[in-house]
């Protein structure tokens, strides 16, 4: 999540990563799954619009206040909002007039009061025989309403972070140009405008952004991965937005506290202030295995303090996003494959819940799975309010589809 009012929208880059929605203690409106709760955390009820073939995720969540909440995803639920004493309903985005039916993928979001947020994503465009074009909504607090983007023929942007309704940075990255090259938009209460930044056009090497965070109109921080076409691993990269231009403070691939372990992509950010970054993502331990990564950014280095993984029967750990409400509160969110034994071998996905206490990040109790997640369940996007009101969304998988779902804690 982008510091305490943004979505953390991205690209997750891990081995079958799907996604799902987690938060904090329950509030009045919001109703709880009874059958499905551990000591802190509840699964409280998700809309899902789409019948028993549509594929329904929630992506990216943003609470600016305790008692509003807006989420949003693709398939049949697009947008879901809370707003106390109401229960969480659906929100209808119509999208771009030139978008083909059924296209539109939001996966970050911004709010920075319950009458204004930012939705970015990507859609389909008809006139374009489907290729993807960047998306950006905004929402008045009656309705969303799409705004014009910079095109970017074959891209899409991933995570957006408001601090008013007259400052908003947006990332993603496009491939019309190959190898890929990073989206830098910014908004200025009217028009949205690409910032030339250092991670375009660099030689044979793809670039993207996954998430950012901003914490006022001088300071963001956006993270993502690179690497070259040849196929060689991702590796982190991070960028801060000073005001006036965009400057390269990458972590270093090796910074992992085991030498076995090589940093990978970095999925979210979340920043408190001007001096304290958290940011999580991806670990490579070779033979296509993956343990968590966490990277500390405070008072301008880079540092990886320890980061709980499942244990012992991981298959390619990640986190794919973070919030925080302090410099020693921020809740991690991910997921984790588990090896089955048996006529199916296929690993099954499992949601993943860390907590940072300002020195490391400590597993908090075993995530509650849904009902009917046959093959898989994940997170994607968390939010906290206060420490104590968080939301994390995303979905799970059932025999026929995916499901959105909503967690409240802890």
């Amino acid at each position: 999540m982008a510091g305490k009012h943004g979505g953390v929208a991205r690209r997750l880059l891990v081995p079958g990563a799907i996604a799902l929605l987690l938060g904090s203690a329950v509030l009045g409106s919001e109703v709880a799954s009874a059958t499905v709760a551990t000591r802190s955390q509840v699964i409280i009820h998700s809309p899902n619009s789409g019948n028993f073939l549509t594929s329904n995720q929630l992506q990216a969540t943003s609470c600016p206040t305790r008692t509003f909440c807006m989420a949003v995803g693709s398939g049949g639920s697009v947008s879901v909002k809370w707003a106390s004493p109401h229960p969480w309903i659906e929100v209808k985005v119509a999208g771009p007039r030139d978008a083909s039916k059924g296209s539109l993928d939001l996966t970050g979001v911004s709010c920075t009061k319950s009458t204004f947020c930012i939705a970015v994503g990507q859609y389909g465009d008809k006139n374009l025989g489907g290729f993807a074009e960047p998306l950006i909504e905004r929402w008045s607090g009656a309705s969303w309403r799409a705004l014009t983007a910079p095109r970017s023929e074959n891209g899409g942007l991933t995570g957006v972070s408001c601090v008013s309704e007259t400052f908003c940075l947006a990332v993603g990255s496009t491939s019309q140009t190959y190898p890929e090259s990073a989206l830098l938009y910014k908004w200025n209460g009217s028009t949205w405008s690409p910032i030339v930044n250092y991670y375009n056009n660099q030689g044979n090497q793809n670039f993207l952004f996954n998430a950012v965070s901003c914490t006022s109109s001088k300071f963001c921080m956006a993270v993502g991965a690179e690497n070259n076409v040849v196929g060689t691993p991702y590796r982190p990269i991070a960028v801060e937005w000073t005001g006036q231009k965009a400057v390269d403070i990458s972590p270093a691939p090796n910074l992992m506290p085991n030498s076995s372990e090589t940093a990978g992509p970095l999925n979210g950010v979340s920043c408190v202030g001007t001096k304290f970054c958290l940011a999580v993502g991806g670990a490579d331990v070779g033979s296509g295995s993956h343990v968590t990564l966490t990277d500390e950014w405070t008072a301008g280095k880079w540092s990886a303090p320890s980061s709980a993984d499942p244990s012992p029967n991981k298959y390619g750990t990640y986190l794919s996003a973070v919030a925080c409400t302090a410099t020693n509160f921020c809740l991690e969110v991910g997921g984790y494959g588990i090896i089955t034994t048996g006529p199916n071998t296929a690993p099954n996905m499992d949601p993943y819940t860390l907590k940072w206490n300002g020195t490391n990040s400590s597993t908090v109790d075993p995530t509650p799975i849904p009902p009917g997640a046959a093959y898989g369940t994940a997170l994607a996007g968390v939010s906290c309010a206060a420490r104590t009101l968080c939301r994390t969304v995303g979905y799970f998988e059932n025999k026929n589809a995916n499901q959105t779902l909503l967690i409240s804690g802890p």
